[in-house]
């Protein structure tokens, strides 16, 4: 005679939490798709919906049910949420600026009944997003950055410095270019005017390396 054994349902849940999991049970776990047309960008511990459309107060409510359809998600899985956290940001490509964050009377987000703040600029895994995507925010702390290394090693790449010219080079593409080209593809959207500013932090390294007057004229290209 063949025996079964039988789970209580209120004991299902918590026992599949605890048990190893098979790629079929992980795959549903990890990837919450919502089946609205919103976008699900997913990386570590960090969660970002977006939806772009021409009417504004058609969009802020599919991306709420999809917020809430989130929520339930993760309280199933036990995952806790920190609204304080989170910020809403309202994309606009027009070129006339505008003091408001969002259009006039416009809803707020909420996950678990917390509103979710509206902001101009944001930073999201280490890029600064600003409302027009121009990114002078992201360039002009990029470059203060790079900036702090610049100085931290000016006493090896001044022109008192014994070290070679080419040993100079390398170490400012070992310690500084990297800063300067973090998220680089946002640059190709970027102002140019804002682009200059590392231009001219560039110009800055090669002066101090080669002992060139600061009036001179000077287009830097360090290759790689």
């Amino acid at each position: 005679m063949k025996k079964k054994a039988y789970l209580p349902k209120d004991r299902l849940e918590p026992e599949f939490l605890k048990a190893p999991h098979s790629p079929r049970c992980f795959t549903p776990r990890t990837n919450p798709h919502p089946q609205t047309g919103v976008q699900l960008a997913l990386f570590a511990d960090d969660t970002a919906l977006y939806l772009s459309g021409s009417n504004f107060r058609i969009i802020t409510p599919r991306l709420q049910k999809v917020i809430d359809e989130l929520t339930r998600w993760f309280q199933t899985w036990r995952i806790e949420v920190n609204p304080e956290k989170s910020a809403a940001i309202f994309f606009n490509y027009s070129s006339i600026k505008k003091k408001e964050v969002v259009p006039y009377n416009s809803a707020t987000f909420r996950i678990n009944k917390s509103p979710i703040p509206w902001h101009h600029k944001y930073m999201y895994l280490g890029i600064t997003l600003d409302k027009h995507l121009h990114f002078k925010d992201h360039i002009k702390r990029v470059r203060q950055n790079a900036q702090l290394y610049l100085s931290r090693l000016s006493g090896m790449i001044g022109k008192k410095s014994k070290m070679s010219l080419r040993n100079k080079c390398t170490l400012y593409k070992v310690c500084i270019r990297p800063v300067m080209k973090y998220a680089a593809p946002v640059f190709a959207h970027a102002n140019p005017k804002a682009l200059y500013q590392l231009q001219i932090l560039q110009n800055n390294f090669c002066r101090r390396a080669s002992g060139a007057p600061g009036t001179s004229g000077m287009i830097s290209s360090i290759g790689t």
